[in-house]
């Protein structure tokens, strides 16, 4: 006798998406997904909806924690493009947290750099842009194994905020978030701790429509105060490359 088990899970977006580097001819598009799937961004001229370009599939795979880094790659300089992403074929409307107070779907957005070293028209000026910085972003977690006291962490609301000054980009400064005991000596407690950090659902808005850079300090990858003497570093760090 065979019994046949189907499901009609569907995949779904963990967190993200996550506006990376943006160049003149790419820009990255960090998703992580709940399962494996299929993950696609398709993307357009906002003065040009008509014509639609889709980034290279790609399947997430739990080795990679379920994380692909999409790019965009065929953009022009000095260019805004609406995007949407589509996992496994479908496309999966991202909104704003219950609460917002604007609710419905993020308009999702992103920009490339515009030449101007050498054009006539601007004498060489460099096109204005708006950044926003930050650090210390500690997300408290119920029952987390380690000094977290209340100071650390509270109202995520200013994420909101930061994301109603519409950046071009983010600088994350260091100390991004606050990897406990049990986290920084294994792939899977950084992968835990990055996980709980980036599914706060007051950053989805930000993350979806700023670009965002980030440094390390050393809360980001081991203990207070640790440097290049806290041995594992190294090997830490190409986890976190996989993942960042």
């Amino acid at each position: 006798m065979a019994l046949l088990v189907c499901s009609a899970y569907a995949a779904q977006i963990a967190s993200g998406p996550l506006l990376g580097d943006s160049s003149m001819s790419e820009v990255k598009i960090w998703i992580q997904t709940d399962s494996v799937a299929e993950c696609v961004v398709s993307y357009w001229e906002v003065d040009n909806p008509a014509e639609l370009f889709r980034t290279h599939p790609l399947v997430s795979s739990k080795r990679e924690n379920f994380i692909v880094h999409c790019v965009a790659d065929k953009v022009r300089s000095g260019t805004e493009y609406g995007y949407a992403v589509e996992l496994d074929g479908k496309e999966i409307p991202i909104v704003f947290p219950e609460g917002y107070a604007e609710q419905g779907r993020i308009p999702l957005r992103f920009k490339t750099p515009e030449k101007w070293r050498h054009r006539l028209d601007n004498n060489g000026t460099p096109p204005e842009f708006r950044v926003a910085a930050g650090s210390c972003a500690n997300i408290v977690q119920e029952g987390y194994g380690w000094e977290e006291p209340k100071y650390l962490g509270g109202d995520y609301r200013i994420f909101e905020s930061i994301y109603e000054k519409r950046p071009d980009l983010m600088i994350w400064l260091g100390d991004n978030i606050y990897l406990g005991e049990e986290d920084w000596t294994s792939r899977t407690g950084f992968f835990r701790r990055y996980d709980h950090f980036r599914k706060q659902p007051y950053l989805r808005a930000l993350n979806a429509t700023a670009h965002h850079y980030a440094i390390w300090d050393d809360h980001d990858y081991g203990p207070n105060n640790s440097g290049e003497s806290f041995g594992i570093r190294t090997s830490l760090w190409r986890c976190l490359s996989s993942i960042g």
